[in-house]
């Protein structure tokens, strides 16, 4: 019995190692390995000044509306769990290390740690809540910085950021919703089918 029960601990762990590498390199290799895009094409700067009475200058309105590709896996935590919010969360580290707000970014991960815990709580009641708590408090913190950085204003910031973190989650959502109900992964039919096997 506690051979089976080795195998099985072994087994759950590899699994959920896996999950963590995939993440953490597809939430980093996203960020960082994928040419910029932008919403700001979409949206005059002139709209989001005449909405605060203090608009962000061109460069800054240009990166709030940076929308992240890293994020777009972050509804999978609700499939995943906490191998994933680990492996998004070192991905978020490994980005912040680039980001040209500096050392205050080095905070990022555990902002991000956080609001993914959120999906992850709320996976029951509802991923797209969980999602947009998450999208919510990453905005307040980008804004935040912004504010402690620049000394822009997050009435300015928050519209702006919210909108390219609300993108790519989008994305991801659907991606989350198209998985589940194709039963493409299947992960927790198979750690129970795997669980009887071993112990049977």
């Amino acid at each position: 019995m506690a051979r089976r029960i080795r195998v099985l601990l072994m087994r759950l762990s590899t699994g959920y190692f896996g999950i963590f590498v995939i993440t953490a390199a597809i939430s980093a290799a996203g960020t960082l390995g994928l040419p910029d895009m932008s919403l700001s094409a979409f949206l005059p700067a002139d709209l989001f000044g005449s909405l605060t009475g203090d608009p962000p200058e061109a460069a800054q309105y240009q990166r709030l509306l940076n929308i992240v590709p890293g994020v777009i896996p972050s509804p999978f935590v609700a499939m995943f769990g906490i191998p994933a919010i680990l492996g998004l969360t070192l991905g978020q580290f490994v980005a912040s290390t680039t980001s040209p707000l500096g050392p205050i970014s080095l905070y990022s991960p555990l902002v991000t740690l956080v609001a993914l815990f959120f999906i992850y709580l709320l996976r029951k009641r509802s991923v797209i809540l969980g999602a947009l708590v998450f999208t919510a408090v990453t905005t307040l913190w980008i804004s935040l910085s912004e504010l402690l950085v620049f000394g822009t204003q997050i009435a300015s910031t928050f519209p702006l950021a919210f909108l390219a973190q609300l993108a790519p989650i989008i994305v991801g959502y659907i991606a989350y919703v198209l998985a589940k109900s194709s039963n493409i992964f299947r992960t927790e039919a198979k750690s129970r089918e795997e669980e009887r096997r071993i112990l049977a």
